[in-house]
């Protein structure tokens, strides 16, 4: 969803969406991911011109990461 609407330039959609992903992120600790999305949605806020494809491209990649990690998380403790 991100991609598609970088991909239109809708700086509305991009900023709802980075938004609700930056909020989930810092909640379960992917601070990283927290602080990319953050960048993107001031950037949109902020109805700065293109690319976009440097900040949805850090994104994707921190969120292969946390997928990655999730699953360790889940298992620490049982």
């Amino acid at each position: 969803e991100l991609q598609e609407a970088a991909e239109r330039g809708d700086h509305e959609r991009i900023a709802f969406v980075s938004h609700k992903l930056k909020s989930s992120s810092a909640m379960m600790g992917a601070m990283m991911l927290a602080r990319a999305c953050d960048d993107l949605e001031q950037r949109a806020r902020s109805a700065e011109p293109a690319p976009w494809s440097d900040l949805v491209a850090r994104i994707a990649g921190e969120l292969r990461l946390v997928a990655a990690a999730l699953p360790r998380a889940v298992n620490i403790g049982t």
